[in-house]
């Protein structure tokens, strides 16, 4: 399937700035499954620019504006070939016990202040690696329980950090990723859906 990625977004000053750097984190990621044709950046204004992978892999723009503005814009045309969405996972919790596994994924099972979880997270946690069969069990169980347990409308932020610190602390490797989330099992060729980031 072959998806284009159209994003666009202002930002305007309160006073006329005389230079801006922006670091911008908008192109698609390049995986196993999905493949970046084209990625065309367009800012206004324009300035000097240069691309990198930052250590997670992320492509990063840098821009720096040396003339008078007071308002910066961004904007994105993207194409994407996505593969459809093959689903290996760990059969048990050998693949992801030993040594091997909390040194190549040290930064996944640290915990911080953002991702420590409660004490009721912790023990939700432990009951539900306890019980699951499997990896994939315990993130159903686990994201079920805080779920349940969540007061009110808990932003989608600070419920995914929730279940990533609850996952680490039984030592499940876990990170947040954000990006866009479209319709893709229903869009039709043609056919143009709005997406949230």
């Amino acid at each position: 399937m072959r998806l284009r990625i159209a994003s666009s977004m202002t930002y305007t000053y309160a006073d006329v700035v005389k230079q801006a750097h922006v670091q911008v984190r908008l192109a698609p990621a390049a995986t196993g499954r999905q493949h970046v044709l084209v990625h065309p950046l367009l800012v206004e204004p324009t300035g000097w620019q240069v691309w990198y992978e930052d250590y997670w892999g992320t492509r990063v723009v840098e821009l720096d504006v040396s003339e008078p503005h007071d308002s910066f814009s961004v904007a994105l045309l993207s194409d994407v070939n996505i593969r459809p969405i093959e689903r290996p996972h760990a059969l048990d919790f050998s693949a992801i016990s030993g040594e091997t596994v909390s040194d190549s994924f040290s930064e996944f099972l640290s915990l911080n202040e953002i991702t420590a979880p409660d004490t009721g997270q912790r023990e939700a946690a432990a009951t539900a690696r306890a019980t699951a069969r499997d990896p994939r069990e315990l993130v159903a169980a686990l994201t079920s329980s805080i779920a349940q347990k969540a007061v009110g409308e808990v932003p989608v932020d600070a419920f995914s950090h929730a279940v990533i610190g609850s996952l680490r602390s039984v030592g499940v490797p876990a990170r947040f990723v954000s990006g866009y989330r479209a319709p893709v099992g229903s869009i039709e060729a043609g056919i143009t859906e709005d997406a949230e980031i």
